[in-house]
């Protein structure tokens, strides 16, 4: 059985990773908050596009 993974748990895993796979995953959530973001001006220009 799978089990979610609290918040707390992914901070302590992520505590125990080497100093590279906390690199990676830094560079993972880079990029995904930077398509995040990108995504959400996409969708407030939209928005005003719209309006127009």
């Amino acid at each position: 059985m799978i089990r979610a993974m609290s918040f707390n748990d992914v901070v302590e895993t992520i505590k125990t990773l080497s100093f590279e796979e906390k690199q990676e995953i830094q560079a993972l959530l880079t990029q995904y908050l930077r398509e995040e973001r990108r995504e959400e001006i996409y969708a407030n220009g939209q928005l005003h596009t719209s309006r127009v």
